[in-house]
């Protein structure tokens, strides 16, 4: 993984974002709505339509669920405005197939933009678990006190813990970060094994965000998708699950948190 700051490897890459269509799927339901803007503003709500189309398409796809019909219709009717209202020399909006999406530059832009944050999002995130953890650690019982009194913020005494992860990571990335196998509690077996609906669900999630980077890593769109690509897809989504430690397995299936389950799994999806 690229240290932190770098433009190579881009931490996570899609990991939060499973196969998007790129595309409202609705309909235009009317002309109604009408844009006055300059051609810079009606590019820009472009852009920030089609990312949060993106970023709720994802998370539904997270979840086994399809994006909410009125997140849709309303994506529809904006692109159907911003079709209308643009006057520049190249199209801003298109339409294939009775569905309305950006060109193709506004969905590179959006891609670029959500690359980017899902690398900041990723290395911000590792500090301060780490510093979170090495503080739980070493608190003293009145630091304790006062998160417990302040709803879990943290004491300026624990900025020395996240200063010291920051230069780490800024530094090394995650190359010095060594996760010893033998520190991984295994099942125990007397345990009660995971059902075999919560083990399929770590299964579907695995599978749903190599779709995403198999769809990203390629420019297509899921209803593209080839009968060659779903088997590429199936394979590379089993020989990966197999590297998966499974006592990681094991805690992810009787995982309630699907953010926790999609973070978890993360290190182990291909490179595309």
């Amino acid at each position: 993984m690229a240290k932190r700051g770098s433009g190579a490897g881009k931490a996570r890459e899609g990991a939060r974002r499973a196969a998007a269509t790129h595309a409202a799927s609705a309909p235009r339901r009317s002309e109604t709505l009408t844009l006055v803007a300059d051609q810079r503003a009606l590019r820009d709500l472009a852009l920030l339509v089609s990312l949060g189309l993106e970023v709720v398409e994802t998370v539904a796809e997270a979840y086994g669920e399809a994006a909410p019909e009125v997140t849709r219709r309303a994506a529809a009717e904006l692109y159907g405005a911003l079709a209308r209202a643009w006057q520049g020399p190249m199209p801003l909006i298109a339409e294939e197939n009775g569905k309305l999406s950006p060109v193709e530059i506004i969905q590179t832009e959006r891609d670029r933009l959500l690359d980017d944050y899902d690398n900041d999002a990723f290395w911000r995130e590792l500090e301060e678990r780490l510093a979170e953890r090495d503080f739980a650690r070493v608190a003293t019982d009145e630091e304790r006190t006062y998160v417990r009194e302040h709803s879990g913020e943290l004491p300026a005494s624990a900025d020395r813990l996240f200063e010291r992860w920051r230069h780490e990571l800024d530094a090394h990335g995650v190359d010095r970060l060594v996760l010893d196998p033998k520190a991984i509690p295994a099942p125990s077996l007397a345990a009660t094994p995971p059902s075999p609906n919560r083990a399929a669900r770590v299964r579907k999630v695995f599978t749903a965000l190599v779709v995403a980077r198999f769809v990203r890593a390629n420019r297509k769109r899921l209803a593209d998708l080839t009968d060659a690509d779903k088997r590429s897809i199936a394979e590379l989504a089993a020989s990966h699950l197999e590297v998966v430690p499974e006592a990681l397995l094991w805690s992810l299936a009787g995982n309630e948190n699907a953010g926790a389950v999609i973070d978890a799994l993360g290190p182990f999806l291909p490179r595309l």
